[in-house]
């Protein structure tokens, strides 16, 4: 999947925030989180003003395992080295 399209279908429009999405690969995932981290000037994956920050918005499917990131997840760049 290309840059282009990685923000076009996982960032919102205005490029501040992730959309809710279900994803199986922990590679795409650390590609939407650097484009967001690259692109975004907000601290939180969601948008807090409409929806509830416990609000799960990424579903990760390893296995038979589910994680979610929640819309009140932060940016915090001393630990977003990992993202390159």
């Amino acid at each position: 999947m290309t840059q282009q399209e990685i923000v076009r279908r996982y960032l919102s429009d205005d490029q501040r925030y992730i959309r809710r999405c279900t994803i199986e690969s922990k590679d795409l995932l650390y590609q939407i989180l650097k484009w967001w981290i690259r692109l975004s000037n907000s601290e939180t994956i969601g948008n807090l003003d409409s929806i509830n920050g416990n609000t799960p918005l990424i579903k990760l499917i390893q296995g038979n395992n589910s994680y979610y990131i929640n819309a009140d997840s932060k940016k915090n760049r001393r630990h977003c080295f990992f993202i390159k």
